[in-house]
């Protein structure tokens, strides 16, 4: 019996583990905004890792009061944005 193995280089496209998550930068509030799965309610969200004070976590765009510490299990880069077409 032969078995095929391929050797998976993860592409920036997927998801990947939380954390390994671009977050904010010493001295900085903001992360770069990314998508977030959500595990418990198996949502998408755009989110960036934010320091405010003592609060510090993912919060959701769109939702500043939102913050998201638990059930964050994977990441992915925003897709890159649509380009305009040419006119003809």
């Amino acid at each position: 019996m032969t078995t095929n193995t391929v050797k998976h280089t993860p592409d920036a496209r997927e998801w990947q583990d939380i954390s390994t998550a671009p977050m904010n930068a010493p001295g900085e509030s903001y992360g770069p905004w990314i998508l977030v799965f959500h595990r418990y309610d198996f949502g998408v969200y755009q989110a960036r890792y934010e320091c405010h004070g003592d609060k510090r976590g993912w919060f959701a765009k769109g939702d500043p009061r939102s913050i998201f510490n638990h059930h964050i299990t994977h990441w992915m880069p925003l897709p890159p944005a649509p380009q305009e077409k040419g006119s003809a």
